[in-house]
């Protein structure tokens, strides 16, 4: 079991590259809770290739990531300095090789801003879903669908766009929202999906999505 922690302060590009460069680690907190993390790292290490994880991937591994801390106090997932720890520490090769795998961190660890994000997130709900680890887990968990095998967690990752363009929105933490997009857009062409949550953002100006049926959604999809 490892003894999981979070960064005392939340930390920036500049630190990130610090860290990286092994010069200096940030201060961290314990967060009184623990979790093993061993299977979480095999998975990892099953999937890497040639130092580069394919995007196809996420749709296994998010099961894996929200089994390993769905049991976690809400105080501590709802932490960015939390998921901060995880992608720059503990699964740091991971996120590299995710969604950097051109930077050598032995020679030049230089990342883009996007590249970035995907290590540190930021403090908004909607950072939870631009941290490599944290967008994982939070779609897993807002499907609530583990006892059906994640069958929609599945089916959302399928697609990359369809993924990015629901979890980086904030509706995609609303539960009835991201469930009806994986249902009934996973298997439409990419243009319509772009179409029909495009259709969704303007129409969450005036309807109140947290209030709606999976239902409800769904017509709002594919109206």
């Amino acid at each position: 079991m490892t003894s999981l922690k979070r960064f005392g302060s939340p930390i920036n590009g500049a630190q990130l590259r610090t860290l990286i460069e092994g010069h200096a680690v940030p201060s961290t907190r314990d967060l009184g809770a623990s979790a093993d993390l061993g299977p979480l790292k095999q998975v990892v290490a099953s999937i890497a290739h040639g130092g580069s994880i394919e995007s196809s991937t996420d749709a296994d591994l998010a099961p894996h990531v929200h089994g390993t801390f769905r049991g976690l106090p809400r105080r501590v997932l709802l932490d960015h300095r939390f998921w901060q720890w995880l992608t720059c520490m503990e699964f740091r090769e991971y996120t590299r090789a995710r969604w950097a795998p051109e930077v050598d961190f032995t020679l030049d660890p230089v990342l883009k801003p996007s590249q970035q994000a995907r290590f540190l997130g930021n403090a908004g709900l909607n950072g939870l879903g631009r941290n490599a680890l944290s967008r994982l887990f939070w779609a897993a968990e807002v499907m609530n669908d583990s006892d059906e095998g994640y069958v929609l967690t599945r089916a959302l990752f399928k697609k990359q766009d369809l993924a990015v363009g629901v979890v980086e929105r904030s509706f995609g933490l609303i539960p009835e929202v991201a469930r009806a997009c994986a249902r009934h857009l996973a298997d439409v062409p990419e243009k319509e999906h772009r179409e029909a949550l495009k259709r969704l953002n303007l129409r969450a100006s005036t309807v109140v999505l947290e209030g709606a049926s999976e239902e409800q959604v769904r017509a709002l999809l594919l109206a």
